[in-house]
């Protein structure tokens, strides 16, 4: 897999952060779509090829540890990383990593990268 085939789904409530997150990712290449809610990366995925997320861990009602979750049991193996201010939080070993938020935006990037080079995720929806 190269990078241009790597579809990365951003999933934070800020738009900044998003938008942050997305031209990061794309400037090494990356492919990436963004959204706010927990229920639109549901849907994304479902409908598009996905190989890794990233989503805030402090989202909604829903918050990413539920996300995490349910993507984890619709396709065993999705990477999926949390952005979280506080990365002592209980209840975050569903995720691959948490990256503390902000400031961690270019280690998030090595580690996506990283991951996607050694797993061959394309088209796990």
């Amino acid at each position: 897999m190269t990078a241009m085939q790597s579809a990365i789904l951003v999933v934070h409530r800020d738009q900044e952060a998003r938008q942050a997150l997305r031209t990061l990712f794309e400037s090494v290449g990356l492919g990436c779509t963004d959204v706010a809610t927990p229920e639109e990366a549901i849907y994304t995925c479902e409908k598009d090829p996905v190989d890794c997320v990233i989503t805030a861990v402090e989202l909604n009602e829903f918050d990413g540890v539920d996300l995490a979750y349910e993507l984890k049991a619709k396709k065993p193996g999705l990477p999926v990383f949390g952005l979280s201010e506080d990365t002592t939080r209980t209840g975050l070993f569903i995720f691959d990593s948490v990256f503390e938020h902000p400031g961690a935006l270019s280690n998030i990037v090595a580690e996506v990268l990283k991951r996607l080079s050694r797993n061959d995720t394309s088209g796990i929806f």
